[in-house]
């Protein structure tokens, strides 16, 4: 008889946890870069929450930065690459895994402005992006500009 009590009380134990234990909001994801050396007005974040960004703010999969006039920031990524964006820019920065996850590329796609970068990916590049192109770039620093339609990309 205390077998079945034991046996019960443990089902009911299981089931407790099974629907009644809270879902943590955390991200299981490590953050893809940090933003640091703010200088001026700068925005970062989801598209619909952009909040004003701070030294040491986290960036993840497809996060806004936006500089406004007279500021400027530098983008830090985990691998050691680092992106410098200049005034009135605003880039999205976004992730692509191959479908075997044995690589991860960087993603960068400047809507308007400019940045340097400096890439240290090696065998795995770092893809930068506008409307009618798509760069890969490893082991390289390029100056990348956009203005209306026309772009302009010094390495």
């Amino acid at each position: 008889m205390r077998i079945i009590y034991c046996f019960v009380f443990s089902l009911l134990l299981q089931f407790q946890f099974l629907f009644f234990c809270s879902k943590s909001s955390a991200q299981s994801v490590p953050a893809l870069a940090i933003l640091s050396k703010i200088r001026g007005e700068i925005i970062a974040g989801p598209k619909n929450k952009l909040v004003n960004g701070f030294n040491g703010k986290m960036l993840w999969k497809r996060y806004y930065v936006k500089t406004r006039k007279n500021s400027s920031t530098t983008i830090f990524f985990k691998d050691g690459s680092e992106i410098r964006l200049f005034e009135q820019s605003n880039l999205i920065i976004g992730l692509k895994k191959s479908a075997t996850k044995r690589w991860v590329r960087y993603r960068i796609l400047l809507k308007e402005g400019s940045f340097w970068g400096y890439f240290a990916r090696g065998k795995s590049p770092v893809e930068v992006s506008g409307k009618d192109f798509r760069l890969l770039a490893s082991n390289a620093s390029i100056r990348f500009s956009k203005q209306g339609n026309s772009h302009n990309i010094s390495a």
